[in-house]
């Protein structure tokens, strides 16, 4: 629009005869004074299941096993404050592929029943609870905590494990 405007002017000026000289201004370096405008923001990103953990594995609630019960879990997440996995009575539990943490004990077993464990971690500040026969069967595991065994509880397979 400037530039029309110097333009005409100048046609203007020409039309009277009269000689000029025209000046413009240059382009002014700082915006105008007024509200600015932002460009919108990006949307944000899509929302992730929460029952899904970034490990791939799938969040349960601690085992608790009693009496004559069979359970058996593969790739899980247990995550909580207090005992993990808590079996006793004749309970036999079977979990391989799994990642178990507990801020108290992470497995607890006692009055007969069993546990089989495998390509496995397990934390707690104390990892493994065995007492009362309470028997632990662990193959190719990484155990994080304290390790406590009394009262007839016993570790009756220990192959690649790291205990630390």
């Amino acid at each position: 629009m400037r530039i029309a405007l110097a333009h005409f002017a100048i046609a203007f000026m020409l039309t009277l005869g009269a000689a000029c000289t025209v000046q413009m201004d240059p382009a002014p370096t700082t915006p105008p004074p007024g509200p600015v405008t932002a460009e919108p923001a990006p949307p944000p990103p899509p929302e992730q299941a929460p029952s899904a953990p970034a490990s791939g594995l799938e969040a349960m609630a601690a085992i608790d096993c009693s009496g004559n019960q069979a359970l058996s879990y593969s790739n899980v997440l247990i995550q909580v404050d207090g005992v993990a996995i808590n079996a006793h009575g004749n309970c036999s539990v079977h979990i391989t592929n799994s990642r178990i943490v507990a801020g108290d004990t992470a497995i607890d077993l006692h009055g007969n029943a069993r546990l089989h464990i495998e390509n496995s971690t397990v934390e707690g500040a104390r990892a493994v609870n065995l007492h009362g026969n309470g028997t632990l069967e662990a193959i190719n595991n990484t155990f994080r905590g304290g390790r406590d065994l009394h009262g007839n509880g016993n570790i009756a397979v220990d192959e690649g494990n790291t205990w630390q």
